[in-house]
């Protein structure tokens, strides 16, 4: 593959770099065509990196570590670093343009010696800061294809993970952070990762975020644990069953003012939402019927949909809420869909309440039924199933 040789401009740089660095000088005697050398008052190597991260931005790069010198004798910092694109950790790869670009700093140490044979270190602000930067690369550094291949910087990072914070999913992340530079016509920055970042990266960043806030999906209880303290202070109850059918119970202030509510000990619906997020686990919801709609009783979250663990997690709601049914220890009737594990958890751990299968779900099944049978026709399937409906709802039968 052919590259094409790119030099960056001189004065760019340097104007650029001034607006966050005033005291960013060239050192005209060490500058060539192919690279630029300049003095800066850098101080520690947190300012070094941020110069760093600067001057990626401004050039449209990126950099790996090359070699780092940690000899406080002679200099306070100095770190050497590649271009993103050279064939560092590369053999045939998309990134791989055998790019020999690279980015020097080095911050000095005042003293007798230095001073003498550095003019730049005996300027009232001495510019202890040498960088020196290689200005070839072996590819266009402006290119969408190149632009795409950056690493998203700390500000766009931190940017996503507010939006997952904010209850944004990856898709809304991508949506809403696309559209703020579409409405400035900023087709520049929608082409550049390290702004825009690829669809790829976000859902990495998802990752992440997950990890630190809401802990591994492979085990999830060490963070549960560490939040249980704050759940409390709001007066949430957290509750959990800790092994290979692990389930969890949540219960907030909103619930627990509903337990002791007339309506809570007559009929309570009970619905499971299987392979919810990345760990597939299920979310059991009791509701009961009030005038103002259907208000929650508890939440439940747990590992699968087999009998056991419907039983681990309503084990939990009964330890832990016994009298959560109006003050009753059961309720009258649960209203249920046919899920036969669900059903034969109910009637282990609360035999004494009635079971009933809700409308919606005996229209399903009608509904499977008439359309298991191939010999009748689709208008006279839709037709039955009309009147089906009626039946369910109709006051009294003659």
């Amino acid at each position: 593959m052919e590259f094409q040789q790119e030099i960056i401009q001189k004065n760019y740089i340097v104007s650029q770099l001034q607006e966050f660095y005033p005291y960013c000088i060239e050192d005209t005697d060490k500058s060539t065509p192919e690279q630029i050398v300049l003095r800066t008052n850098l101080q520690n190597e947190e300012e070094a990196e941020n110069f760093k991260k600067h001057y990626s931005a401004i050039s449209n790069t990126n950099w790996i570590v090359y070699n780092y010198n940690p000899n406080p004798q002679k200099f306070v910092f100095s770190k050497t670093w590649l271009c993103h694109h050279s064939k560092r950790h590369k053999r045939i790869a998309k990134r791989n343009a055998d790019c020999k670009a690279k980015l020097s700093i080095v911050i000095k140490k005042i003293t007798k010696a230095t001073k003498k044979t550095d003019k730049y270190l005996k300027y009232d602000m001495p510019l202890v800061g040498e960088v020196k930067v290689s200005l070839l690369h072996t590819h266009n550094t402006t290119s969408a294809e190149t632009l795409r291949m950056l690493r998203v910087n700390d500000e766009v990072r931190q940017q996503f993970y507010q939006y997952f914070s904010d209850g944004m999913s990856p898709i809304e992340a991508i949506r809403f952070h696309e559209n703020k530079f579409l409405l400035e016509d900023n087709f520049m920055g929608l082409a550049n990762a390290s702004l825009n970042p690829t669809h790829n990266q976000i859902y990495y960043l998802h990752e992440c975020w997950r990890d630190t806030n809401l802990g591994s999906s492979i085990n999830p209880f060490d963070k549960l644990k560490e939040k249980v303290p704050f759940y409390e202070s709001i007066g949430t109850t957290v509750k959990f069953h800790d092994d290979h059918l692990w389930a969890v119970l949540l219960v907030t202030p909103l619930m627990k003012r509903n337990h002791p509510l007339s309506s809570s000990k007559e009929i309570i619906f009970i619905d499971s939402t299987a392979s919810c997020e990345t760990s597939s686990s299920t979310i059991t919801i009791m509701l009961s019927a009030t005038k103002v709609g259907a208000l929650p009783l508890a939440v439940m979250i747990h590992a699968s949909q087999c009998m056991q663990n419907y039983i681990n997690a309503f084990e939990l709601l009964k330890m832990n809420f016994p009298q959560c049914f109006g003050g009753q220890d059961h309720p009258d009737i649960f209203m249920s869909d046919d899920s036969s594990a669900e059903k034969g958890a109910l009637a282990a751990v609360w035999p004494e309440a009635k079971q009933l299968l809700c409308h919606f779900h005996v229209a399903q099944a009608e509904w499977r039924w008439l359309f298991s049978h191939k010999m009748m026709e689709q208008e006279e399937k839709s037709t039955f199933m009309k009147l089906f409906q009626a039946v369910q709802v109709f006051d009294y039968i003659f």
